[in-house]
C-alpha cells in the first residue's frame, strides 16, 4: 500500500470515533450552557459585567473584555482550565455525576410517563392521535418548559459515558 493511498478503518472503529466526538460536544456544551446560565443570573444579580468578569478571570485589561464576550457567545474549544477560571468567577461548583447508559431513558415515552404522568399509546392509530393531542393539551405548561430539561440550573449534571 502507498503513503498515498487511504486504509479504510474497520467499522467499529469509525462508530466509537463518532461516539467519542458526539460525547466531546455534548460535554462541551452542557459547559458552556450552564456557565452561560450562571452567568446570566451573576449579571442580573450582582449587576456583574463582562469587564469585571475578565478582571475575576485574570485576564489581560485591553483584552479581556473581548475574550470572554467571544468565550460566551458559543461553546469554543474549551480546555479544563478555561471551565474552572469560569466557575471559580462566577462562583459557581461543579456537580458531576456519570451514568451507566443503560439507566438513562431511551425513549420519550419514558419521560412522558415518568416526568409527565402521561400514558401514551404505543401505535399511532386516528384514535390514539387524539388521545396524543388531548395529552398534550391538558400538560400544556409542562411542556412549555423548554427542551433543557435534562439539564438542571444547578451544575447538577448527568453526562453518559
Amino acid at each position: 500500500m502507498s503513503g498515498l493511498q487511504k486504509r479504510k478503518k474497520a467499522p467499529h472503529a469509525v462508530k466509537s470515533a463518532v461516539e467519542h466526538d458526539y460525547a466531546y460536544a455534548r460535554l462541551k456544551n452542557v459547559f458552556f450552557d450552564e456557565i452561560r446560565d450562571l452567568y446570566e443570573e451573576r449579571k442580573d444579580n450582582w449587576n456583574l459585567t463582562l469587564d469585571e468578569l475578565a478582571k475575576r478571570m485574570e485576564k489581560n485589561p485591553k483584552t479581556g473584555r473581548s475574550w470572554v464576550s467571544r468565550e460566551l457567545s458559543g461553546p469554543g474549544n474549551w480546555t479544563l482550565q478555561t471551565i474552572s477560571k469560569f466557575i471559580e468567577s462566577l462562583s459557581g461548583e461543579i456537580i458531576l455525576k456519570v451514568v451507566k447508559r443503560e439507566d438513562i431513558r431511551s425513549h420519550n415515552y419514558d419521560y412522558y410517563r415518568d416526568e409527565l404522568g402521561i400514558e401514551l399509546p404505543t401505535s399511532h392509530s386516528a384514535g390514539n392521535r387524539t388521545q396524543i393531542a388531548n395529552a398534550f393539551e391538558v400538560n400544556k405548561l409542562n411542556f412549555a418548559i423548554g427542551s433543557r430539561s435534562a439539564v438542571s440550573t444547578k451544575f447538577s449534571t448527568v453526562v453518559t459515558k
